[in-house]
């Protein structure tokens, strides 16, 4: 490996001016945020260090052809004694070879766990029967007993009450967080790179909690490959990074911390408590030829109030309702329009396309500019004749956001199969709507019926991400758990059905306050809630985010057509998983 620390060029625009970086291209990253809630709650920007978009090379790694059977290297050195000035540029020499003839390394384990519990919530818990109001303490359980399995068991003996001294603990520090490879034995193509990320705050303190956020990605310009990495958060501190080696040489990795723990506390326990989705309702009275009313909404899933014009949908949306103040010219029906609110890898055991798989340590690789590579499942490049045996006997049925609509146009325009998407509503941005001719998901899926499952085998693409980013937690579950439910309706109708829930990927925020409504940690979060909710359902979950993440294309919300393509042919490898080699 030749490790180069690179200065940042970005100036004063950073807290942080240098990237800290061990072992490959490490680059740590902090999202400029800034808060829409300030009311009581201190401001979020002290949770968040402004940095660059995109990630400068650090650390070059060499993968020669041929190796030897012993790789010489010197041993490695933390990068992150002192904090370098901006004209100010260390290099160490370290050097490893590794080649995809060297013989095949069995992958390290993580972390030594010590055994986990076994109980299950309805054992230890009965009045979970009862009652299951307010019981978000259970997941901060879940995450103590975590945590606690990844710590050391020696304990010593305390001598006074407490322990006094003096002290400062920060956050996460990009300048003193170490990073080192776990094996640093010769690395295979076809095998995982593992690295350790040890956080440490300012004060060179160890971080003693879990809870960062960080992404990967492994990519190699010239040779037009990438692939994201996957993290695993072990609770106390240290950070599991697992990287798929996909080709044979040189690789630049960038590590980058994308939220801090106290930048995520902020999100999910200030933001995501509330609805932040305010929307405007325009009221017509035809006959009379009345003057239109332009309207203030939002939406309600607890809360009170008192003489309002409610709009509910217990079918698709649960208990949360689009409440707003009374037109003072018209009724509550009259409502006429919504606005919407501001190469090949070596034989892996890689399974069939199909419903609930498990997510691997990489979910593949780019192998050019154009073409993905996915480890998930078995997928391949798809011709328009392949999509048309494919589909001949389907009949799409659509409701998601303008990602999904962008599907609608390729598949319309390269494959010639009607796709016509039913946006999402209530969402943020986006066209007017005429009110009354609106269909939630719920309700779209509650219209196929057996006669139409007969004539053709329904299949249903689905998305919950993008523009739910101002809906509070607790009303974005109470939405997809009834989409959940009306699945299982549909399943039981229409066995054969195919239901593809499309997942959020990471993208762009151009403006501060988009950090907050359409922070990638929302978004990766609305993803875990998704599998949760509809794990077991029979449902093919179509996860693009480290295909997008590593994509050589910028990460925005409408992804470059070659991407485009890519999800689409994954899709396909789902919906026909016995066309596929």
């Amino acid at each position: 490996m030749d490790f180069n620390l690179w200065k940042n060029n970005e100036g004063s625009k950073l807290r942080l001016p240098v990237a800290f970086a061990f072992g490959f291209i490490l680059g740590f990253v902090l999202a400029n945020l800034n808060p829409l809630i300030h009311e009581k709650h201190r401001p979020f920007k002290q949770y968040a260090v402004p940095a660059p978009a995109r990630r400068e090379p650090v650390i070059q790694y060499d993968c020669s052809e041929e190796c030897a059977q012993e790789a010489k290297r010197e041993k490695s050195k933390h990068l992150a004694a002192k904090p370098l000035s901006h004209d100010q540029i260390k290099t160490v020499n370290t050097t490893v070879v590794c080649s995809e003839i060297c013989p095949q390394k069995a992958i390290p384990s993580s972390v030594p766990k010590t055994e986990s519990n076994t109980h299950t919530n309805n054992d230890m818990y009965p009045y979970n029967k009862y009652n299951r109001y307010g019981m978000e303490w259970v997941a901060i359980v879940d995450e103590l007993e975590w945590s606690n399995s990844h710590r050391s068991r020696t304990t010593t003996k305390q001598r006074t009450p407490f322990d006094a001294g003096e002290g400062s603990l920060g956050m996460t520090s990009t300048e003193k967080t170490r990073v080192t490879v776990y094996d640093k034995k010769a690395i295979q193509k076809g095998s995982f790179i593992h690295l350790v990320v040890e956080t440490f705050d300012e004060n060179d303190r160890k971080r003693n909690k879990g809870g960062d956020y960080f992404s990967s990605v492994m990519s190699n310009i010239n040779m037009q490959k990438s692939t994201a990495g996957r993290t695993v958060d072990y609770g106390n501190g240290t950070y599991s990074v697992y990287l798929y080696a996909a080709w044979t040489g040189k690789a630049d990795i960038t590590i980058a911390l994308t939220h801090t723990r106290e930048a995520i506390n902020y999100l999910k326990d200030v933001q995501l408590v509330h609805d932040l989705l305010h929307t405007k309702m325009i009221y017509k009275d035809t006959a009379k030829n009345a003057k239109n009313e332009t309207i203030e909404c939002f939406l309600n899933t607890e809360g009170v109030w008192t003489n309002k014009c409610e709009y509910s949908n217990a079918n698709s949306m649960g208990d949360t309702k689009i409440i707003c103040d009374k037109p003072k010219s018209h009724k509550c029906d009259q409502v006429y329009n919504m606005h919407a609110s501001d190469a090949k890898p070596p034989q892996l055991d890689i399974p069939l396309c199909g419903p609930d798989l498990p997510v691997p340590l990489s979910d593949g690789y780019w192998d050019d500019n154009i073409t993905f590579v996915p480890l998930v499942c078995r997928s391949k490049q798809w011709s328009v004749q392949e999509v048309d045996e494919c589909l001949s006997d389907t009949e799409f049925v659509v409701s998601g956001d303008s990602t999904v609509w962008q599907f609608g146009t390729i598949m319309n325009q390269r494959f010639h199969k009607k796709f016509v998407n039913n946006m999402v509503v209530p969402r943020f941005g986006g066209p007017t709507t005429y009110f009354w001719n609106l269909v939630l998901e719920s309700d779209l899926l509650d219209n196929i019926t057996i006669d139409k499952c007969r004539a053709k085998t329904p299949v249903v693409v689905l998305n919950f991400c993008f523009h739910y980013g101002v809906w509070s937690t607790r009303s974005y579950l109470q939405r997809i758990y009834r989409a959940k439910l009306a699945i299982d309706r549909l399943m039981k109708r229409c066995p054969k059905s195919k239901v593809v829930i499309k997942l959020a990927h990471a993208r762009d925020n151009v403006y501060l306050e988009q950090s907050i409504h359409s922070s990638n940690w929302i978004f990766y979060n609305m993803n875990r809630m998704v599998r949760r909710v509809f794990w077991g359902s029979g449902v093919i979950f179509l996860d693009v985010w480290d295909m997008a993440l590593s994509a050589p294309y910028t990460n925005t919300v409408h992804m470059a057509s070659q991407v485009l393509f890519q999800e689409l042919y994954l899709m396909f490898s789902y919906i026909c998983p016995h066309l596929v080699n």
